[in-house]
């Protein structure tokens, strides 16, 4: 017998996306759009404000350093669009850590841990990749042997750690302040 399974591809990867368990709701889905949007819109304005400053910091700065003020822009970009949805997802009570409780603590932050470091490693090697292709592409006019020494590859890394470390910082923050909300609750 087949199992009756009424969720789209498209719902399926956007509960993926952002974590949801459970059912999608028409409030989610309605929700989940105007996150969507904001961040588009945000994404949008972003590129049109950086991309002139990206250009006259090309001309202005040495062919060594733009590589890194681009990754500064990516990592800015990165960490803003994804604090945004973390904090709207909360906002709107999405998904989040709303039934935990002190004793679930440990079991929530090592799945908390086993997310954020595949997402480290995820953008680590995204950045990575990046500097692959725009030296493929001959955007940056670094050669093959600077895309792998060990500065660069240092550099790729540490950002990838700073990112990973801001984002589980800010993940146990939210279960720590869930955690102390529902013992308010239980005590009242």
């Amino acid at each position: 017998m087949k199992k009756d399974n009424s969720e789209t591809l498209w719902i399926k990867i956007m509960k993926r996306f952002y974590g949801i368990e459970g059912p999608v709701d028409e409030y989610v889905e309605k929700t989940i759009n105007k996150i969507g949007n904001f961040c588009f819109i945000f994404s949008a304005i972003y590129i049109i404000i950086s991309a002139p400053l990206l250009l006259i910091a090309w001309e202005y700065l040495s062919y060594d350093n733009f590589p890194i003020s681009l990754m500064i822009y990516l990592f800015l970009y990165l960490t803003i669009i994804t604090f945004y949805m973390s904090y709207s997802m909360n906002k709107y009570k999405i998904v989040g850590f709303s039934d935990i409780t002190a004793e679930d603590y440990d079991r929530v932050m090592k799945s908390e841990r086993k997310k954020l470091t595949i997402a480290t490693i995820s953008f680590t090697c995204g950045i990575f990749l990046m500097d692959v292709l725009f030296t493929a592409i001959k955007l940056d006019g670094t050669s093959w042997s600077q895309v792998f020494s060990l500065k660069n590859m240092i550099s790729k890394i540490i950002c990838g750690l700073l990112w990973g470390l801001l984002m589980y910082f800010g993940r146990r923050n939210k279960v720590k302040k869930s955690i102390r909300a529902n013992e308010a609750m239980e005590e009242d």
